[in-house]
């Protein structure tokens, strides 16, 4: 597409963000409600905070204690996926 790479990287992971908000909320929590806007709000700012907590975790297996690439980012992906679940579960998507 002609598009730079970290642009590109962007738009990729607001696609993706995009496709596992209604993924998560019609298909994994069956959850329907009329604040679809307000969950999708919470549900970006859940990803972004996993992509933080993975970013710190490949620093400190990485930078500080030296490990390898792929262990880091094994062990970082685990972690955000375990963290995305659980906000979802927890705080987006939660029945009152």
């Amino acid at each position: 597409m002609g598009l730079e790479y970290q642009v590109a990287n962007v738009i990729s992971w607001i696609i993706a963000v995009q496709v596992a908000f209604w993924v998560d909320r019609l298909k994994v929590f069956d959850h329907h409600s009329h604040h679809v806007y307000r969950e999708m709000g919470k549900f970006y700012a859940t990803r972004i905070v996993t992509y933080v907590v993975e970013a710190i975790i490949l620093w400190l297996l990485m930078s500080v204690l030296g490990s390898s690439a792929v262990l880091a980012k094994i062990l970082g992906q685990a972690g955000a996926i375990i963290g995305n679940f659980l906000f979802s579960k927890l705080y987006v998507f939660r029945n009152k």
